[in-house]
């Protein structure tokens, strides 16, 4: 019978950290989703950057082949004239052990080069890892809310 108490505690105990360890890691995402879009609305280059796994890869509308992450593009961007103003809506973040899975909507505007204002909602799906202690973004898909 003690066996069987003993046993009970230590799956209770480890139900309650794992739940802890979890709901710690969800804060952690979304906190690096909303730093990874606040660095793009302000054009901060370096700051979007740290977050991004060295093997990033995206698919955006507009974008016919997979895309891989480079620092000097999105700066080449940026430096074009290219701005954004974007809010994260409905964000939601699952964790499967070292992986988690962030989806949400992105509503706002982007300026192009140009000065043209284009309006904005898109969907979006983002895998992130953790390694070492940090949560990388290693793949995001957007695509345009329709219909």
């Amino acid at each position: 019978m003690k066996l069987l108490v003993a046993l009970l505690i230590i799956l209770v105990w480890g139900l309650v950290l794992t739940t802890a360890a979890n709901a710690d890691d969800v804060d952690d995402v979304k906190a690096a989703v909303l730093a990874v879009d606040a660095a793009f609305n302000t054009g901060d280059v370096d700051a979007f950057a740290q977050y991004m796994h060295p093997e990033h890869s995206s698919f955006f509308p507009g974008e016919l082949l997979l895309e891989g992450f480079s620092k000097d593009r999105l700066k080449a961007l940026f430096d074009s004239g290219l701005k954004f103003d974007l809010e994260t809506r409905h964000l939601n973040v699952k964790i499967y052990g070292n992986t988690a899975v962030a989806t949400g909507y992105n509503v706002g505007t982007i300026t192009l080069p140009d000065g043209t204002i284009n309006q904005l909602t898109n969907r979006f799906t983002e895998v992130w890892i953790k390694q070492q202690g940090k949560w990388k973004r290693v793949h995001i898909h957007a695509s345009p809310l329709t219909g």
